[in-house]
C-alpha cells in the first residue's frame, strides 16, 4: 500500500492558488473594464444613463 504525506497535497493546493489567484484576478479586471467601455459607448451614442447601466 502506498501513502501520500499531506505536505504535497498542501503543496498542489499552493501551487494551484498561486495561478489561478493572479488569472481570476485578470478576469474580473477584464470584466470591469469591458462593462465601463460599453458603459461609455452608450453614453456616447447619448442613451439616457439610466437605460445605459442596463
Amino acid at each position: 500500500m502506498t501513502t501520500t504525506s499531506s505536505g504535497s497535497s498542501g503543496a498542489g493546493r499552493w501551487g494551484r492558488a498561486a495561478v489561478w489567484l493572479p488569472g481570476l484576478a485578470v478576469a474580473i479586471g477584464a470584466a470591469v473594464a469591458t462593462a465601463h467601455g460599453l458603459f461609455e459607448v452608450a453614453v456616447a451614442a447619448r442613451v439616457p444613463v439610466g437605460v445605459a447601466w442596463i
